[in-house]
């Protein structure tokens, strides 16, 4: 029995500390519950810091994923029932009544769809097929007549693939032979001196019906003129009813279907589906082969995902789509946001340096197997959240978590933290958007929507050289996001202190921090180093005040 999938995210600009926790509490899920399988994923794009922490432990990064929105990758599909643009439309009718499928995909030699033969399809064609006075096969092989007639080849034809016309011999011998020519086939009874006429007149294949046997006289006389002889148990318009059904699918199919990638949302393949006559989609794969026919019937099942959340409980913050899932639990060492559920989920939040602390605790005392590359990628959570333990919301508990997990890992923990914090710090080379806007947090308090990006520095001049550049950087996201406030704070670790930069309502943050902005909108808060813990509540004290 497979085991079902479970999400685990981080937060929508994801930092070290959420992919490690991430990818932490994932491996850890997976070792102690048998019954699911959980994934770890992020919503964005790695930052150098983290790049540089899972090659270094030689772990690969959460699976990318931006939406949870139900998609056609998530329905269970049986493995589909195809067919190929020859196989007759009497074999697909047999493949809809045994598989119990009113809709039959032809598929091409690379599995890829080239049209649909619908029951909608098959009875259009056999209404328009009785209402014609004569019959006239399509290109088909003896051997296929035989096999639909389930009939036995007592004489074979010259040539295997047969292409006239089709009679019922019913007339006088006369009259009747006036009309065959030598390519036609005719369905023949217990009438030899027709049967004799039949073969000097050269026709392509007699067949004989009620489970009738040649006579010798006639199998002689047939291999000498070169026409084929087929007996079957069917009666003579029993026959012809079959044969009427033995034309290739590619001669009814439609070709003009609707297809769904696996990525596409649920929410639009439903609106083209209950739109379509057919009432169905073919699922495709990345190199357009057939994966599954999507029918109304799927699309009544719950196909919400199974979602967990780190390191944030706001929903801004969270993926998009997380509406159309099932949330099962939230892990955090936040404020608490407006995160609201139907139905009560497991919620627990600790006043931590990071979510690895948490995750990483766990790791400790519940996986009976502690791999020393996951104890690696959970200390540079917790040291890059900490930044190496010099923020104000490091705890005891961030550092003996860190030290247990460095022995686990086999690394140097001061060493380490060194190179990890220089990877992440460094902004040589980095364009000044792509810098403010990889540590993003969004927050709705008092009615006001607040953005506040925080970047991290060892060397204010890297910014200050490049002070107009952040400047535009800034004005652009206050553009992106819409927001009443964006606070930038460039955190300057050997200083312990952070450079605040404002667009939109500057008074607010002189009120909270009883200080005068300087003509460029920016402060310095000596002291300042932790978002949720120095800068964001005299924040949110301020706004709620004017509410």
């Amino acid at each position: 029995m497979s085991r079902e999938k479970i999400y685990v995210f981080g937060h929508r600009q994801p930092d070290t500390d959420s992919i490690a926790s991430v990818i932490g509490y994932s491996y850890m899920k997976n070792q102690t519950d048998v019954t699911n399988k959980y994934i770890p994923c992020r919503c964005g794009p790695l930052n150098n810091e983290s790049k540089f922490l899972l090659s270094y432990f030689d772990i690969e990064p959460p699976i990318l994923m931006e939406t949870v929105d139900p998609i056609v990758g998530d329905l269970v599909l049986r493995n589909p029932i195809v067919a190929s643009e020859d196989t007759s439309i009497y074999e697909i009718a047999r493949i809809m009544e045994e598989s119990n499928v009113k809709v039959v995909p032809i598929v091409d030699s690379d599995f890829k769809p080239i049209g649909i033969v619908s029951e909608r399809q098959l009875a259009r064609t056999y209404v328009k097929r009785l209402s014609v006075d004569s019959l006239e096969l399509h290109p088909i092989n003896v051997n296929t007549i035989a096999q639909l007639l389930k009939g036995k080849v007592h004489v074979a034809p010259p040539a295997n693939i047969l292409k006239g016309k089709v009679h019922i011999a019913i007339d006088s011998i006369d009259n009747f032979i006036k009309r065959v020519r030598e390519a036609d086939l005719v369905i023949v009874g217990n009438n030899l001196q027709m049967q004799r006429e039949l073969v000097k007149k050269n026709v392509a294949l007699m067949i004989l019906t009620n489970s009738l046997t040649p006579s010798g006289e006639i199998i002689e006389l047939a291999r000498k003129k070169g026409v084929g002889i087929l007996s079957t148990q069917h009666g003579p318009f029993g026959v012809g009813k079959l044969i009427n059904l033995s034309i290739p699918a590619k001669k009814v199919m439609g070709t003009n279907f609707i297809t769904a990638t696996l990525d596409e949302k649920l929410e639009d393949i439903k609106a083209k589906i209950y739109e379509s006559k057919e009432r169905f989609a073919l699922a495709l794969d990345d190199e357009k082969k057939l994966v599954g026919v999507i029918t109304r019937t799927n699309l009544l099942y719950d196909t919400r995902k199974k979602v967990i959340l780190l390191d944030h409980n706001e929903r801004p913050q969270a993926v998009d789509g997380l509406e159309q899932a099932e949330l099962l639990e939230v892990i955090d060492h936040h404020r608490l946001g407006g995160l609201t559920t139907l139905k009560p989920v497991r919620f627990h939040n600790e006043p931590v340096g990071s979510t690895s602390t948490i995750v990483g605790e766990w790791f400790l005392k519940y996986c009976t197997k502690k791999n020393p590359q996951i104890a690696g990628v959970l200390t540079g959570g917790i040291i890059s959240d900490t930044l190496a333990f010099r923020l104000s919301t490091t705890t005891e508990k961030d550092i003996k978590v860190a030290q247990d997990l460095a022995k686990i890992a086999n690394i140097d923990l001061e060493e380490f933290a060194r190179d990890l914090l220089h990877k992440g710090l460094d902004l040589t080379g980095k364009a000044p958007y792509e810098v403010v806007v990889r540590d993003v947090k969004e927050y709705v308090i008092g009615g006001y929507n607040i953005v506040i990006a925080q970047v991290m520095v060892m060397d204010m001049n890297q910014v200050k050289n490049r002070r107009q550049e952040f400047r535009e950087a800034l004005k652009r996201l206050y553009r992106d996001y819409r927001a009443d406030i964006v606070f930038l704070l460039f955190t300057n670790v050997p200083e312990n202190q952070s450079e605040v930069w404002v667009e939109g309502q500057k008074e607010i943050i002189e009120e909270a921090f009883n200080v005068k902005l300087d003509d460029d909108n920016s402060v310095v808060l000596k002291g300042v180093m932790s978002r949720k813990k120095d800068f964001l509540p005299p924040i949110g004290e301020v706004l709620r005040k004017k509410r």
